[in-house]
């Protein structure tokens, strides 16, 4: 009877530790299915041109201080011009969630968007710290996106890449 119990409680743990990796080999091709997802929506955007001149547009805007930044981009003056400018960086705050939370992996984010993301965060650094002293509500403005410019920063200064993009802007 000893010996049936004994059966019992293995054939438990057994299926518990079946039931274990399943769940974590799940998990994981969902993640890379996610990654995959984005990759694809990534490229599709490319193929079409839609972000490369995109990409282009943001990086050729240019500004004196903020408040020429305002002049010429913000939304009171010119709407349509601070529509496109913070709907495109906007996508990049939430790839640097989605890194966060481990939606998708730093490696994948440096493989498909360094260095366009450090680039463009050297270049509105300063404008998002105007726009986070002046107004309360923009206080966290861009939070993700800053984080993930640093995180790919570091990554890719571990690889030996050189990232100051500073001048370049």
């Amino acid at each position: 009877m000893a010996s049936l119990e004994v059966i019992a409680l293995v054939l438990t743990g057994l299926s518990i530790s079946a039931s274990i990796l399943y769940y974590t080999t799940v998990l994981r091709n969902n993640t890379k299915a996610q990654q995959m997802q984005m990759m694809l929506s990534i490229q599709r955007e490319r193929a079409r041109g839609g972000g490369i001149l995109r990409y282009v547009k943001t990086m050729k805007m240019s500004w004196r201080d903020y408040d020429d930044f305002n002049e010429k981009y913000g939304f009171e003056n010119n709407p349509e011009a601070f529509a496109e400018w913070f709907s495109y960086l906007t996508q990049f705050d939430d790839y640097g969630y989605m890194l966060k939370r481990g939606i998708v992996d730093l490696d994948f984010m440096f493989e498909t968007c360094y260095p366009s993301i450090v680039k463009l965060w050297c270049k509105f650094k300063p404008v998002f710290e105007v726009r986070r002293l002046q107004d309360e509500t923009s206080e966290r403005e861009m939070f993700w996106f800053q984080y993930i410019s640093e995180e790919l920063e570091k990554y890719a200064e571990s690889k030996g890449i050189n990232v100051d993009y500073t001048k370049e802007t």
